[in-house]
């Protein structure tokens, strides 16, 4: 390469980077936009997660039929506030397969002729039917939303899961008088107990007056309703997560 040529290339060069500095110190355009920086958290809100938590148990089913919305398989849940107590509670009573349930247990009594005080008939069948749904209705939604939004506790059943055979009964035993509150702490299950006496008080305004529960009685079907609690809690932590589907939902994301 000749001389003259090296000479001008590097008044070239010399030109280009004196261009790029005067460039680089030159005030920013008045006109020009400011350039705004915005750190954004995704983080999920304790609600939004628990709402996501909701939908996944409300695809739970038994045998893809019955509602077994009630349960959870996350043993860190997120606590659910007022509404949702009372979205999941309507959720469940509210389910064609309730509707079902107790049209079939309306009939069975029919033919029996449980509460001959209904009559007969269609009408005999219907108060039936509506008599046990009625009953259904208020302890649900007395016992799963209605005190557990105003006591603070959370109305579903926690599947343990781990743990040798006789720790695992012991824990579905005792959680029919045992309920985890929104603080995340076992307590006493103050929800069960006063729904279901609520809800028998309540079934004496429409029942036959031969059938009309005496506080003895309503006492003992408040014992029942504990020991059929303690039932369904065994068949949850023993049978049912495998006859349930959705029952292992996708992570939700956790707030900070």
């Amino acid at each position: 390469m000749s001389a003259t040529m090296i000479a001008l290339n590097a008044a070239v060069w010399t030109c280009w980077f004196a261009a790029g500095a005067a460039l680089a110190q030159q005030p920013p355009d008045p006109q020009e936009p400011p350039r705004v920086s915005v750190d954004v958290d995704v983080t999920a809100t304790r609600e939004q997660v628990a709402d996501q938590e909701i939908h996944e148990e409300e695809r739970q089913r038994l045998l893809g039929v019955f509602p077994n919305f009630r349960v959870s398989y996350r043993p860190d849940a997120a606590p659910l506030n007022a509404r949702q107590k009372f979205q999941l509670a309507w959720t469940s009573v509210s389910d064609p397969a309730r509707f079902a349930s107790a049209a079939l247990t309306a009939g069975i009594q029919y033919a029996r002729d449980d509460f001959p005080g209904f009559g007969r008939g269609f009408k005999g069948y219907a108060k039936r039917y509506a008599a046990l749904y009625g009953t259904g209705l208020t302890a649900t939604m007395i016992s799963t939303a209605a005190v557990p939004a105003l006591l603070r506790q959370d109305p579903r059943y926690f599947y343990k899961g781990t743990g040798g055979t006789a720790s695992r009964i012991g824990y579905a035993l005792s959680r029919a008088v045992i309920r985890k509150g929104d603080n995340g702490h076992w307590q006493p299950d103050y929800s069960r107990v006063i729904g279901s006496l609520a809800s028998g008080a309540l079934s004496n305004l429409y029942y036959p007056e031969e059938n009309r529960n005496s506080a003895r009685l309503t006492l003992e079907n408040a014992a029942l309703v504990l020991a059929g609690s303690a039932a369904g809690n065994l068949l949850q932590e023993f049978l049912y997560k495998r006859l349930t589907t959705h029952s292992d939902g996708k992570n939700s994301r956790r707030p900070n």
